[in-house]
């Protein structure tokens, strides 16, 4: 019965640790002015706002959290920026218009439907237009700048 009760103390201990170890994780770094390295912890610390939006990936409308990517520009001292290089965990590499950032409620999505969005549900950050509330958007252009799985932005020079 021991055994059981330490193996059982083990596997919490493990999946705790786990946990707070991958809240600590870098998952997007920004290189500009002042290169940065942020955690998911960073990022949720910061002004979140919520879209409500369908996309070409998804089925009907969802409700997707994260920071306005004109915010976290301001936050890095890159508000000044026209076009970033946004480059995906697969290597994936667009950009980004800073004007549409400027223009729309572009977000750098870390939740859908109130949950963390996982790699295997095109997270840990995901470049979000609000298509649905902007259908000009809708169109193969912002498509491609809608990168999922974000690992890095960088300033265009």
């Amino acid at each position: 019965m021991m055994r059981r009760i330490l193996a059982f103390f083990f596997f919490v201990t493990t999946i705790i640790a786990a946990s707070a170890s991958h809240a600590d994780e870098v998952i997007l770094s920004f290189t500009g002015k002042t290169p940065h390295d942020f955690t998911a912890s960073d990022l949720a610390a910061m002004p979140q706002t919520t879209i409500k939006t369908g996309t070409p990936w998804t089925d009907g409308v969802h409700s997707y959290q994260g920071v306005l990517l004109r915010d976290f520009l301001e936050q890095v001292g890159a508000e000044d920026a026209k076009v970033l290089i946004a480059k995906a965990l697969n290597n994936y590499s667009t950009e980004v218009q800073v004007a549409d950032a400027k223009k729309y409620d572009v977000i750098l999505a870390l939740s859908q439907d109130g949950k963390a969005m996982s790699r295997r549900n095109k997270g840990p950050v995901w470049v979000l237009y609000p298509m649905t509330d902007y259908p000009e958007l809708n169109k193969p252009s912002y498509h491609s700048a809608m990168i999922w799985q974000l690992r890095s932005l960088q300033v265009k020079e």
